[in-house]
């Protein structure tokens, strides 16, 4: 049995960074993969431009970070590839069978500590040998999708997305009216997208949820998937 891959996709500003590096510190052999890092230079040939109203009334083109093309794909699938070749240890069968919620998990569910008891009890697994990927686009393209081991996408609703983007910086930095003339649209048209594709298995976790609550379904799932 080769290593896991767990791919966390989804809406911006929902919570896939934080699980990942949380699943990434909880498991002592893993790798933590960030879409991020494979976008294209900027003056790549394979972005495209999109044009932004802004409140003047002027019209500004901006790359359009949203899309497939924007991100070296065939790279990012290349990496995971050659992470998914490191192999289980063959005890899996002796490890734990239970279930856990935030509360068996974390110190406070607001600081994502871990306990104590918890760490002890997992000791057994945390050897196993993961990847963690995260981006908005793994979905979208069946390469790295059949890739992935589990597939997890975060929802999120307009208000909630929005609010939480004016609190993030970035590089380079939104322009005005960047998130609601392209980063909304697109997440809507990639998710549709991605919806009648035929990757399977895909499990919906809300973002508006603890990260708690959603680490918590994750570590059940990873082991079971170690269990059987």
């Amino acid at each position: 049995m080769t290593s896991l891959i767990v791919g966390l996709s989804g809406a911006t500003c929902s919570g896939k960074t934080t699980l990942a590096n949380l699943l990434h510190k909880l498991f002592l052999n893993s790798s933590h993969l960030n879409q991020d890092l494979y976008y294209w230079e900027d003056d790549s040939e394979n972005h495209r431009k999109v044009s932004v109203l802004q409140k003047g009334g002027q019209v500004e083109e901006a790359i359009n970070w949203e899309l497939i093309s924007a991100f070296d794909m065939e790279k990012l699938a290349d990496h995971i590839r050659r992470w998914k070749n490191k192999t289980l240890p063959s005890n899996t069968k002796t490890w734990m069978k239970r279930s856990y919620t935030s509360s068996d998990i974390f110190v406070a569910d607001s600081d994502l500590e871990f306990r104590k008891d918890f760490l002890d009890e997992i000791a057994p697994i945390r050897g196993a040998p993961m990847v963690f990927v995260e981006g908005i686009l793994l979905f979208n393209e069946p390469n790295v999708a059949g890739l992935c081991d589990l597939k997890y996408f975060h929802t999120l609703d307009y208000e909630t997305c929005l609010a939480r983007r004016k609190t993030r910086t970035y590089d380079p930095p939104d322009m005005e009216g960047y998130f609601e003339q392209v980063v909304w649209p697109w997440y809507k048209e990639n998710r549709t997208s991605m919806e009648k594709s035929n990757v399977k298995n895909i499990a919906l976790l809300d973002g508006r949820n603890s990260l708690g609550h959603n680490f918590s379904l994750i570590l059940n799932d990873l082991i079971k998937k170690l269990l059987y």
